[in-house]
């Protein structure tokens, strides 16, 4: 499988592509560089692709808590 990985500042994302998706990880270097995350959204511009749009989350939780 190959992987794109990508950092600013304290924050890291990796992109692992596979066939049909990618899967996105992210990773901050510490526990306090986190401390204020509520959420997040991602939005996507391709080069050459207008208008920009966001990323759908897929991941359902059962029983979220």
């Amino acid at each position: 499988m190959s992987f794109v990985t990508a950092s600013k500042n304290f924050f890291f994302v990796k992109a692992y592509v596979g066939d049909k998706k990618t899967l996105l990880a992210f990773n901050f270097q510490s526990r306090d560089n986190a401390k204020n995350l509520a959420g997040f959204t991602i939005f996507c511009q391709p080069p050459g692709q207008l208008p920009g749009f966001y990323l759908q989350n897929l991941l359902q939780f059962e029983e979220p808590a």
